[in-house]
C-alpha cells in the first residue's frame, strides 16, 4: 500500500476566523474586503425575521421550516435576486447552484437547467419568503474552518456514532478498535466515501484490510449517504470540507495514537482522499489513494462543455459547443488534424446533444460509444480549450 504524506498544514488557520486559505467571496457581495467569519457564522440558526432555520454551509445554504411549496428567494449581499426555490413537501429548500439569470425552480429536482450558472459563492446572503427578508447569513468557503475546540469537544466512541460538521450536519461513522478502548491509543485510519463506509455489519475493503493489520478504523459516510444528514452532491466543496471536519474530530479522540490519522480506500474512498488532503487538515498524517480518476474534467465532461470550445490533444481536431432549445449541442470537426483515428474523423459534422443540466444526464452516447470517444486505439484525447 502506497502511503503519501499529506500536505503540510503551515498555511492552515488554527482558529476562527481562518487566515490564509480562506476563499473570499467572488460574486456574493460587493464589499472588496469582507469580514472573515466568526463563531456565530458556523452552524444552523433560527432567523428572527422569517422564523425559518437557516443552515449556511460550504458553498451551500439550506432553509428548513417553511410551508410546503413556499417560494424562498436567495438574495446576494447587495439584495439582488439569484434564485427562487419552491420548498419541498418537508418545507426545505437547498441552494447549491444558481443560474446566471434569476428563475424559479422546485427544490430537490436537480441542478439549474440550461448549463449556465455557478455555485453559491462564499459571502453574505439573505433569504426572502412571503415578503419578509431574513437577517444576513454567511456562506462559507472550504478554507473557513471552525475553532479547534469545535472538533476536540466531540466525543466519538467505539462502534456506530456521528461526527458533526461546521454547518451542523451530522455524518454517520463506524469505529472499529483492535482492542479495548482503555488499551489505546491505537494507530488510526479513516475511510471516507458515499458507499457503505459506516455500515456496522460490513466494513469496506480498506477498513477490513487495515483492521487485520491492527489499525483502528473509522468509516465515515459522506453527507446525504448512509445515515448521514445533508444533501449528497458528488465531488462538491462541502464533501471536501466535511472530510476536513471528520479528520479533525476523529484525530482529537483519546484513543487515536499521537492524535494523527491516515486515510485509506479505493475508488470513491480513494478519490475522496485527494480532495480532503487538498484542504490540509492539520491532523492528517498520510493518505493511500487507490483506483482514483485521472481528472475530474473528464469525469464531468458535459458540465464543462457548455458554451466552450473543446480541442483535441496536439490540436488534431476541434469541437464547438453551443446552446439550443435548452440543450447543449456539439459539432465535431477533425479537418486538418494530424493524429485523428478513423472513428473520430467519421463523426465530422455530426451534431450531438449532450444534455443541458450541468451534465446531470451523464455522458452522452453516439453509435454505441460514450462521448468523448474512448475506444481502443483512439489518439483523440480531449482537453478543455
Amino acid at each position: 500500500m502506497l502511503l503519501v504524506s499529506a500536505a503540510p498544514a503551515s498555511a492552515q488557520s488554527t482558529g476562527v476566523p481562518p487566515a490564509t486559505g480562506a476563499v473570499p467571496p467572488t460574486g456574493a457581495a460587493s464589499d472588496p474586503a469582507p469580514t472573515p467569519p466568526g463563531p456565530a457564522d458556523f452552524g444552523p440558526r433560527v432567523d428572527a425575521a422569517t422564523g425559518l432555520t437557516l443552515s449556511p454551509g460550504v458553498e451551500t445554504l439550506t432553509v428548513t421550516g417553511a410551508a410546503a411549496g413556499a417560494a424562498i428567494t436567495l438574495l446576494d449581499g447587495d439584495g439582488a435576486e439569484r434564485l427562487t426555490l419552491l420548498a419541498d413537501a418537508s418545507g426545505q429548500a437547498h441552494f447549491a447552484y444558481v443560474p446566471d439569470t434569476p428563475m424559479t425552480l422546485q427544490s430537490g429536482t436537480g441542478e439549474v437547467p440550461g448549463g449556465s450558472g455557478g455555485v453559491v459563492e462564499p459571502g453574505t446572503y439573505l433569504i426572502r419568503v412571503a415578503g419578509v427578508t431574513s437577517n444576513p447569513v454567511r456562506v462559507l468557503a472550504t478554507g473557513e474552518v471552525a475553532d479547534p475546540s469545535f472538533y476536540s469537544g466531540q466525543q466519538i466512541g467505539n462502534g456506530f456514532g456521528y461526527v458533526t460538521t461546521r454547518d451542523g450536519t451530522t455524518l454517520s461513522v463506524m469505529v472499529r478498535l483492535p482492542g479495548p478502548i482503555e488499551d489505546g491509543p491505537y494507530p488510526t485510519v479513516v475511510e471516507y466515501s458515499g458507499y457503505g463506509a459506516s455500515r456496522p455489519a460490513d466494513p469496506e475493503p480498506g477498513s477490513r484490510i487495515a483492521g487485520f493489520l491492527g489499525f483502528a478504523t473509522v468509516g465515515v459516510n459522506m453527507r446525504g449517504t448512509g445515515c448521514s444528514g445533508g444533501v449528497f452532491d458528488v465531488f462538491n466543496p462541502a464533501q471536501m470540507a466535511d472530510g476536513y471536519d471528520a479528520i479533525e474530530a476523529i484525530a482529537s479522540q483519546d484513543w487515536v495514537a499521537n492524535n494523527k490519522v491516515g486515510m485509506i480506500g479505493l475508488s470513491y474512498a480513494g478519490i475522496s482522499q485527494l480532495y480532503v488532503a487538498s484542504t490540509q487538515p492539520p491532523s492528517l498524517e498520510a493518505i493511500s489513494p487507490m483506483s482514483v480518476i485521472d481528472g475530474p474534467w473528464r469525469e464531468q465532461w458535459p458540465e464543462y462543455l457548455a458554451g466552450r470550445e473543446v480541442v483535441l490533444a496536439g490540436n488534431s481536431a476541434a469541437a464547438t459547443t453551443y446552446q439550443a432549445n435548452g440543450k447543449t449541442k456539439l459539432i465535431w470537426d477533425t479537418s486538418g488534424g494530424e493524429h485523428v483515428c478513423s472513428f473520430c474523423s467519421g463523426l465530422d459534422g455530426v451534431e450531438i446533444e449532450i444534455g443541458g443540466e450541468f451534465g446531470a444526464e451523464g455522458l452522452p452516447s453516439f453509435r454505441g460509444v460514450s462521448w468523448p470517444p474512448l475506444h481502443d486505439g483512439c489518439e483523440c484525447v480531449v482537453r478543455a480549450g
